[in-house]
């Protein structure tokens, strides 16, 4: 299939631009680029151009002067004059029929170049989630950076009609992560014991005997329904397991009983399956590698997707070493505290370093709705649905990813004021 080129001036190369390019132009507009620094090289070309210079071409040329970012190679403070136009936007071009610069715009927001900026962080080590400039103009919601290539693409339309808009098309993905797969049973000795006494307090312990001696399911057992509503909808499910240590923050089971490792390869013989580094693994160094090696062993896979525990990462350490072990997809990129787009994208894209100036080899796929989150932003069911509802609705109107992220022991409401099943099932029903 024969696609369109577009030959773009730029007054130097660099790994930035060269980045974004790649992102906007052949990722999300299924572009063939050609990239030239002289000026009269490129005017003997034929066929659709964009001249992304200071340089002055010939007339009749869509030509844009671009912002300095992205001709850098330093991280620091940027005046991003953000604009709450029609189309938010960021790096205004005064003067410009755009009115901004979207390559810088989308640059930016996918390169998280905020999170290197000194910064506060949460108390789990996270970036806070207020400092960004999404959160702070209650943008989270749009995917900025396919709003930005559309609208580059329809400007680029008036002088070339050959330019095409957003390729692809909508992909609904379901993601559940399996902090602990059991609640009751398969704990280990010590921890079965104290969880009988405090559900013994709780009024819990008949509840609890029944679910040991096998008369009725573990609460957190849900798996099999899941998953026969996601065939039903040809959805197929990305389950995220924790096999690493316990902590105060890890509460999985522990992953050498027969028990737990049989109810893995279960699910992982009817799904997609990923690691789920546990909540250290992102400041201890060789724990990731540690986990992985061992659900490696128990589902016999060579697994190479991952979403860390908490979403606590560290940008980019924590990416490069994922790619160093294999991992080809990391589904980290959202806010525990709101959901929406944590890049300003609905689509997966290439990790950019800031501080090595390069791309790695690794693709983020941003999750954009969390179960969770959901319940505790709207104490009622019907607002959090509609959130849902309207991430899926831009999203499949700029053909990207729905990236939603579930929780066993949320869908069977085990702490939470309300189960998420219910959303769960109005959202198969409109994939």
């Amino acid at each position: 299939m024969s696609t369109t080129t577009i030959h773009i001036l730029i007054s130097k190369r660099t790994p930035r631009v060269m980045y974004v390019i790649a992102e906007v132009f052949e990722r999300r507009l299924g572009l063939t680029t050609k990239v030239w620094t002289d000026l009269d090289d490129f005017e003997t070309q034929t066929g659709p151009k964009f001249n992304y210079s200071d340089l002055e071409s010939s007339e009749g040329i869509p030509k844009l002067v671009p912002s300095g970012i992205l001709f850098e190679k330093r991280i620091q403070i940027q005046d991003l004059e953000a604009g709450d136009a029609e189309l938010p936007i960021l790096f205004p071009r005064k003067g410009h029929a755009l009115g901004f610069d979207p390559l810088a715009a989308s640059f930016f927001l996918l390169s998280r170049y905020e999170e290197y900026l000194p910064h506060r962080s949460d108390e789990h080590g996270r970036y806070d989630s207020n400092q960004s400039i999404l959160i702070q103009r209650k943008w989270q919601h749009m995917p900025l950076v396919e709003m930005y290539s559309e609208k580059l693409a329809t400007w680029l339309r008036q002088s070339y009609p050959s330019i095409p808009g957003l390729r692809g098309e909508f992909k609904p993905m379901i993601t559940v992560d399996v902090d602990q797969i059991f609640a009751m049973k398969a704990k280990g000795l010590v921890r079965s014991m104290v969880a009988t006494a405090k559900d013994t307090v709780m009024g819990r312990g008949v509840q609890r005997a029944n679910v040991m001696l096998g008369r009725k399911p573990d609460p957190n057992d849900m798996y099999d329904r899941l998953l026969e509503s996601c065939k039903s909808a040809v959805v197929e499910p990305l389950f995220f397991f924790q096999v690493g240590e316990s902590s105060r923050f890890d509460i999985n089971n522990p992953p050498h009983l027969n028990e737990v490792r049989q109810r893995i390869n279960e699910i992982a013989l009817r799904s997609r399956v990923g690691i789920h580094p546990s909540y250290y693994s992102s400041t201890k160094q060789g724990t990731i590698a540690k986990e992985l090696e061992r659900l490696r062993e128990i589902t016999s896979e060579s697994i190479q997707v991952s979403r860390q525990h908490y979403l606590r990462f560290q940008l980019p350490r924590t990416f490069h070493e994922l790619a160093d072990l294999g991992i080809q997809e990391e589904y980290s990129m959202g806010y525990h505290e709101f959901n929406g787009f944590r890049a300003g994208t609905c689509w997966p894209f290439k990790l950019f370093d800031l501080e090595k100036e390069e791309v790695v080899d690794i693709t983020l796929y941003p999750t954009a709705w969390m179960d969770l989150t959901a319940i505790r932003l709207h104490p009622r069911e019907e607002d959090a649905w509609q959130e849902l509802l309207d991430l899926k609705e831009i999203t499949a109107k700029y053909k990207g990813y729905l990236i939603t992220t579930w929780h066993p022991e949320v869908l069977v409401a085990s702490n939470e004021d309300y189960s998420s099943w219910n959303i769960f099932d109005r959202l198969i029903e409109h994939v």
